[in-house]
């Protein structure tokens, strides 16, 4: 056998363990990508899992808010409803002093106009007539009620009349058939 022979064939070993090793890398290449997918499959499953774990729990939550929002939608209309009922209550409490405020302010000037004095005379007027006529209280219930009620608290109380009064009541004529204004008996 000659040198070329030998040659040859060492050529071609050495080309079949180049082939060889070049399957064998191509294998391990193709072994290692497929490991690279699988993790990365893997990876990819876990995280779906893990989304369909959160959707399961979104829904969960979505579902119970679902029941929780009318409750919390009828607890709202519910204080908004006592709210405006406040609201009004208080408005109306206040148009009510104002009318008051303004109902005794005009009273007030109404008594100063008129005078303590007058004022006197005219409970004299009806504490010395009130049980002759009783119809007269009815009759000026209007007028005494513009006045403070204190102002009317001792009708029923004998009190000093005035140099004015005493000579009035001396005015009135025996003559008439009626008898002299006198006050009523105390209880």
């Amino acid at each position: 056998m000659n040198a070329s022979h030998v040659m040859a064939r060492r050529l071609d070993s050495l080309d079949e363990d180049l082939g060889i090793s070049r399957e064998n890398e191509r294998a391990s290449q193709f072994k290692n990508e497929k490991k690279a997918a699988t993790e990365q499959a893997l990876a990819k499953i876990a995280k779906c899992k893990d989304l369909e774990a959160l959707n399961v729990k979104l829904e969960g939550e979505k579902f119970d808010l679902s029941l929780k929002l009318p409750r919390q939608q009828l607890s709202l209309s519910q204080e908004t409803k006592r709210a405006n009922e406040a609201e009004q209550k208080a408005q109306v409490a206040q148009e009510s002093a104002t009318k008051a405020n303004e109902e005794y302010r005009a009273s007030e000037a109404f008594h100063d106009e008129l005078g303590e004095e007058t004022t006197y005379c005219l409970c004299r007027f009806v504490k010395t007539f009130k049980d002759i006529n009783p119809s007269l209280v009815t009759h000026y219930q209007e007028f005494i009620n513009g006045y403070p009620s204190h102002w009317f608290s001792s009708l029923d109380i004998e009190a000093p009349l005035s140099p004015m009064e005493g000579k009035e009541n001396e005015a009135i004529p025996e003559a008439q058939g009626h008898p002299q204004a006198q006050d009523p008996p105390q209880s």
